[in-house]
């Protein structure tokens, strides 16, 4: 019989400084190199086989906030990135 691996989902919300929703904003995710995208609200749900990741968030106009690390224990975590202006 297959050992069943155990997954995390990963969830929360990209916020601009006044606390507007962002979407479209690139999430990375450092441990498997994959892309997520935030949707219209600035929510983003990731499923992991993995408990703990780094992650980069980006989005044109705002600067980059890197290396965020997030673990299966966390839920609605907010986001919150400053303009590059």
């Amino acid at each position: 019989m297959p050992a069943i691996s155990q997954q995390y989902y990963l969830r929360g919300e990209v916020k601009d400084e006044a606390g507007n929703p962002l979407q479209n904003v690139t999430i990375l995710s450092h441990r498997t190199g994959y892309v997520y995208k935030s949707g219209g609200m600035g929510s983003f749900g990731i499923i992991s086989a993995n408990r703990i990741d780094t992650f980069t968030f980006s989005l044109d106009g705002y600067k980059k906030e890197k290396d965020i690390r997030c673990c299966g224990q966390l839920s609605d975590r907010k986001i919150e990135t400053g303009t590059t202006k």
